[in-house]
């Protein structure tokens, strides 16, 4: 494990690093955030624009308020609708 500190933002994540290629690694890190990431920031949303232009445009929603997108391919209005329920009636 490495660790990198990014100084803009003032986070330290950690990654391992893989024998594979810039171009398998950009692949993956493109499918995770496609696949796990429900709120995107806007280098995220920058990146899957550039990458994956059609799918960006069909799945991500950008919310000008607070310039970030939501992934409406993972994200469920049924799961946000239950949870807020439960968090309305104290659950």
């Amino acid at each position: 494990m490495k660790q990198f500190v990014k100084q803009q933002d003032k986070f330290v994540t950690n990654i391992q690093i893989y024998n594979m290629t810039a171009e398998e690694l950009l692949h993956q890190m493109v499918e995770d955030i496609k696949n796990n990431t429900q709120v995107l920031n806007a280098t995220q949303a920058e990146v899957l624009f550039k990458v994956d232009p059609e799918w960006s445009k069909q799945n991500l929603f950008h919310h000008s308020w607070n310039n970030t997108y939501l992934n409406l391919w993972i994200y469920s209005e049924v799961e946000h609708d239950a949870q807020q329920l439960k968090m309305e009636q104290g659950i």
